[in-house]
Protein backbone atom coordinates (compact mmCIF):
# COMPACT_ATOMS: atom_id res chain seq x y z
CA UNK A 1 0.00 0.00 0.00
CA UNK A 2 1.81 3.23 -0.62
CA UNK A 3 1.93 6.30 0.97
CA UNK A 4 -0.69 8.31 -0.70
CA UNK A 5 -3.45 5.37 -0.66
CA UNK A 6 -2.40 5.39 3.26
CA UNK A 7 -3.51 9.13 3.52
CA UNK A 8 -6.62 9.23 1.66
CA UNK A 9 -7.56 5.55 3.67
CA UNK A 10 -7.14 7.61 6.83
CA UNK A 11 -8.61 10.71 5.99
CA UNK A 12 -11.55 8.90 4.39
CA UNK A 13 -11.65 7.39 7.76
CA UNK A 14 -12.23 10.70 9.47
CA UNK A 15 -14.47 11.90 6.95
CA UNK A 16 -16.36 8.95 7.79
CA UNK A 17 -16.36 9.59 11.09
CA UNK A 18 -17.39 13.05 11.02
CA UNK A 19 -20.54 12.40 9.33
CA UNK A 20 -21.29 9.31 11.37
CA UNK A 21 -20.90 11.96 14.31
CA UNK A 22 -23.72 14.21 12.89
CA UNK A 23 -26.06 11.11 12.44
CA UNK A 24 -25.03 10.28 15.78
CA UNK A 25 -26.25 13.37 17.27
CA UNK A 26 -29.37 13.38 15.53
CA UNK A 27 -30.29 10.28 16.30
CA UNK A 28 -29.38 10.50 20.39
CA UNK A 29 -31.73 13.98 20.52
CA UNK A 30 -34.26 12.04 22.54
CA UNK A 31 -31.71 10.65 24.82
CA UNK A 32 -33.73 7.45 25.20
CA UNK A 33 -32.16 6.85 21.58
CA UNK A 34 -28.78 7.29 23.11
CA UNK A 35 -27.43 3.37 23.21
CA UNK A 36 -28.85 2.19 19.84
CA UNK A 37 -27.67 5.11 18.01
CA UNK A 38 -23.74 4.87 19.75
CA UNK A 39 -24.34 1.41 18.82
CA UNK A 40 -25.01 2.19 15.23
CA UNK A 41 -22.26 4.38 14.77
CA UNK A 42 -19.80 2.09 16.15
CA UNK A 43 -21.01 -0.50 13.45
CA UNK A 44 -20.73 2.23 10.58
CA UNK A 45 -16.96 2.81 12.06
CA UNK A 46 -16.48 -1.02 12.00
CA UNK A 47 -17.58 -0.81 8.58
CA UNK A 48 -15.78 1.39 7.37
CA UNK A 49 -12.75 -0.76 9.01
CA UNK A 50 -13.23 -3.71 7.40
CA UNK A 51 -14.26 -1.86 3.76
CA UNK A 52 -17.95 -2.77 3.83
CA UNK A 53 -20.32 -0.24 2.81
CA UNK A 54 -21.55 1.98 4.87
CA UNK A 55 -23.17 5.47 4.78
CA UNK A 56 -26.62 7.23 6.01
CA UNK A 57 -29.18 4.60 4.92
CA UNK A 58 -26.92 1.37 6.54
CA UNK A 59 -26.65 3.86 9.64
CA UNK A 60 -30.74 4.25 10.13
CA UNK A 61 -30.43 0.10 8.77
CA UNK A 62 -28.45 -0.30 12.17
CA UNK A 63 -30.29 2.45 13.82
CA UNK A 64 -33.36 0.74 13.68
CA UNK A 65 -32.07 -2.62 14.61
CA UNK A 66 -30.40 -1.36 17.72
CA UNK A 67 -33.57 0.62 18.91
CA UNK A 68 -35.64 -3.22 19.18
CA UNK A 69 -33.20 -4.04 21.89
CA UNK A 70 -31.94 -0.91 23.36
CA UNK A 71 -35.34 -0.21 25.31
CA UNK A 72 -33.82 -1.52 28.62
CA UNK A 73 -30.41 0.50 28.42
CA UNK A 74 -32.28 3.13 27.21
CA UNK A 75 -34.27 3.12 30.37
CA UNK A 76 -30.73 3.26 32.42
CA UNK A 77 -28.95 6.16 30.52
CA UNK A 78 -32.62 8.16 30.78
CA UNK A 79 -32.80 6.99 34.99
CA UNK A 80 -28.61 7.95 35.16
CA UNK A 81 -29.35 11.38 33.51
CA UNK A 82 -32.08 12.48 35.75
CA UNK A 83 -30.40 10.71 38.75
CA UNK A 84 -26.86 12.63 38.51
CA UNK A 85 -28.90 15.64 37.18
CA UNK A 86 -30.80 15.96 40.94
CA UNK A 87 -27.70 15.21 42.31
CA UNK A 88 -25.84 17.85 40.64
CA UNK A 89 -28.98 20.09 41.38
CA UNK A 90 -28.45 19.88 44.72
CA UNK A 91 -25.21 19.92 45.14
CA UNK A 92 -24.92 23.57 43.06
CA UNK A 93 -28.14 24.98 45.11
CA UNK A 94 -27.98 23.85 48.28
CA UNK A 95 -24.61 25.01 49.19
CA UNK A 96 -24.23 21.91 51.93
CA UNK A 97 -20.49 21.15 53.09
CA UNK A 98 -18.51 18.87 50.91
CA UNK A 99 -20.05 19.99 47.94
CA UNK A 100 -17.39 19.96 46.00
CA UNK A 101 -16.14 16.13 46.78
CA UNK A 102 -20.01 15.61 46.24
CA UNK A 103 -19.71 16.86 42.45
CA UNK A 104 -16.53 15.06 42.23
CA UNK A 105 -18.27 11.42 42.47
CA UNK A 106 -21.00 12.76 40.52
CA UNK A 107 -19.05 14.02 37.78
CA UNK A 108 -16.61 10.88 37.59
CA UNK A 109 -19.90 8.71 37.92
CA UNK A 110 -21.20 10.26 34.70
CA UNK A 111 -17.84 10.10 32.85
CA UNK A 112 -17.70 5.85 34.20
CA UNK A 113 -21.25 5.56 33.18
CA UNK A 114 -20.34 7.24 29.69
CA UNK A 115 -17.19 4.93 29.35
CA UNK A 116 -19.25 1.52 30.14
CA UNK A 117 -21.89 2.92 27.63
CA UNK A 118 -19.39 3.56 24.81
CA UNK A 119 -17.82 0.27 25.10
CA UNK A 120 -21.24 -1.75 25.06
CA UNK A 121 -22.19 0.16 22.00
CA UNK A 122 -18.79 -0.62 20.36
CA UNK A 123 -19.85 -4.50 20.92
CA UNK A 124 -23.04 -4.51 19.98
CA UNK A 125 -23.74 -6.64 17.02
CA UNK A 126 -27.30 -7.24 15.17
CA UNK A 127 -27.58 -10.89 16.40
CA UNK A 128 -25.36 -10.36 19.08
CA UNK A 129 -26.43 -10.99 23.01
CA UNK A 130 -29.07 -8.20 24.58
CA UNK A 131 -28.29 -5.19 26.45
CA UNK A 132 -28.17 -6.44 29.87
CA UNK A 133 -24.81 -8.48 29.13
CA UNK A 134 -23.56 -6.66 26.66
CA UNK A 135 -23.17 -3.39 29.84
CA UNK A 136 -22.04 -6.31 32.27
CA UNK A 137 -19.58 -7.24 29.61
CA UNK A 138 -18.55 -4.01 29.00
CA UNK A 139 -18.18 -3.29 32.96
CA UNK A 140 -15.85 -6.58 33.38
CA UNK A 141 -13.88 -5.38 29.95
CA UNK A 142 -13.33 -1.58 31.83
CA UNK A 143 -12.14 -2.91 34.79
CA UNK A 144 -9.74 -5.38 33.84
CA UNK A 145 -8.79 -2.89 30.72
CA UNK A 146 -7.94 0.51 32.94
CA UNK A 147 -5.32 1.92 29.87
CA UNK A 148 -8.05 1.51 27.73
CA UNK A 149 -10.84 3.39 30.23
CA UNK A 150 -8.10 6.44 30.44
CA UNK A 151 -8.06 6.65 26.60
CA UNK A 152 -11.84 6.85 26.42
CA UNK A 153 -11.71 9.51 29.47
CA UNK A 154 -9.25 11.15 27.76
CA UNK A 155 -10.85 11.28 24.47
CA UNK A 156 -14.45 12.41 26.46
CA UNK A 157 -12.36 15.48 28.31
CA UNK A 158 -10.43 16.31 24.89
CA UNK A 159 -14.32 16.08 22.79
CA UNK A 160 -15.52 18.18 26.54
CA UNK A 161 -13.04 20.54 26.11
CA UNK A 162 -13.44 21.44 21.83
CA UNK A 163 -17.37 21.89 22.70
CA UNK A 164 -17.33 23.82 25.40
CA UNK A 165 -14.98 26.43 23.69
CA UNK A 166 -17.01 25.87 20.03
CA UNK A 167 -20.34 24.21 20.89
CA UNK A 168 -21.39 23.95 16.98
CA UNK A 169 -18.67 21.11 16.73
CA UNK A 170 -20.58 18.81 19.00
CA UNK A 171 -22.07 16.94 16.24
CA UNK A 172 -18.94 15.85 14.66
CA UNK A 173 -16.90 15.51 17.94
CA UNK A 174 -19.46 12.24 18.64
CA UNK A 175 -17.84 10.76 15.58
CA UNK A 176 -14.68 11.14 16.98
CA UNK A 177 -15.66 9.22 20.24
CA UNK A 178 -17.83 6.67 18.21
CA UNK A 179 -14.60 5.87 16.38
CA UNK A 180 -12.70 5.89 20.30
CA UNK A 181 -15.12 3.40 21.13
CA UNK A 182 -14.71 1.31 18.68
CA UNK A 183 -10.71 1.33 18.70
CA UNK A 184 -10.37 1.18 21.92
CA UNK A 185 -12.72 -2.22 22.05
CA UNK A 186 -10.88 -3.83 18.94
CA UNK A 187 -7.47 -2.88 21.05
CA UNK A 188 -9.31 -4.88 23.93
CA UNK A 189 -10.16 -7.91 21.40
CA UNK A 190 -6.81 -8.24 20.08
CA UNK A 191 -5.32 -8.69 23.55
CA UNK A 192 -7.62 -11.46 24.40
Amino acid sequence: MSSDTTRVGRLELFAECLLLGVLVAVAALPLVTLPAALAAGCSGVRRLVEHRTSGARVFVGDLRRALHTSAPAAAGVVGGCALLGFDALVVVRAGLPGAVAVAGVVAATAVAGLVVLLRAAALWRADGPAWSALLRLAGARAAADLSGCALLVGALVAVTALVWQLPVLLPPAVGCLVLAGTAIEARASARI
